[in-house]
């Protein structure tokens, strides 16, 4: 009967991967199960006649002290990584229920926004006045169908009250306004970096384009 040393050093230089190659004995164990790793465990009796029980024996003890502890470490692998994801998961569902309300509110108040304003902003500090028509998308637009000129990098209406952030290359610029006169109306002030403020008017000239 062959000692276990040769037929350990057989498989071995046959099949030296045990992870990271298609040829691997993992790659094997994944892609056939269990009788591709017995076939692999027995090719070494092919231009033999082997003992049933000895050829048993020694594919056992090959299996256990060479192949058991890295398919073992890879199962634990996976369980952990299973585990992370089921968490991960039921973390951002869990997180999507509880803030749901206010993810709904704030498409609701987006909403109400929506459409076309003629703005005529004051400056307190030089005493100037501009008008300019601000254009408000739908809150589910695609980027490819937003208006172009200048967007507020920050949105929120909650309820009666908008808050606009602009941010430009020389500052920002924040607005405070309340919606008036069933909502066809903004009244407001802004202040910016630059030390600039004053009020804002916003009279709604367009309904929301869909």
């Amino acid at each position: 009967m062959p000692a276990y040393e040769e037929y350990a050093a057989h498989l071995d230089r046959t099949y030296p991967a045990l992870t990271g190659t298609d040829t691997s004995w993992l790659a094997v164990a994944e892609r056939e199960g269990a009788s591709g790793l017995r076939r692999r465990l027995t090719e070494f009796w092919e231009n033999r006649t082997p003992i049933e029980a000895d050829k048993d024996a020694l594919a056992a003890r090959y299996f256990q002290t060479r192949l058991r502890p890295v398919l073992s470490a890879h199962l634990t692998a996976l369980a952990i990584r299973a585990e992370a994801e089921a968490e991960q998961h039921a973390r951002d569902g869990w997180t999507r229920l509880r803030t749901w309300r206010d993810r709904l509110n704030e498409q609701k108040g987006l909403a109400r926004l929506c459409g076309t304003w003629q703005w005529t902003v004051h400056n307190h500090k030089n005493h100037q006045e501009h008008k300019m028509l601000m254009v408000f998308p739908p809150p589910d637009a695609p980027d490819a169908t937003q208006p172009t000129g200048p967007r507020p990098a920050k949105i929120v209406v909650l309820g009666d009250a908008v808050f606009l952030r602009w941010e430009f290359q020389v500052g920002y610029q924040e607005d405070s306004l309340l919606f008036i006169r069933d909502g066809q109306r903004l009244e407001g002030s802004f202040i910016n970096s630059a030390g600039a403020w004053g009020s804002i008017t916003g009279k709604r000239t367009g309904s929301c384009s869909r």
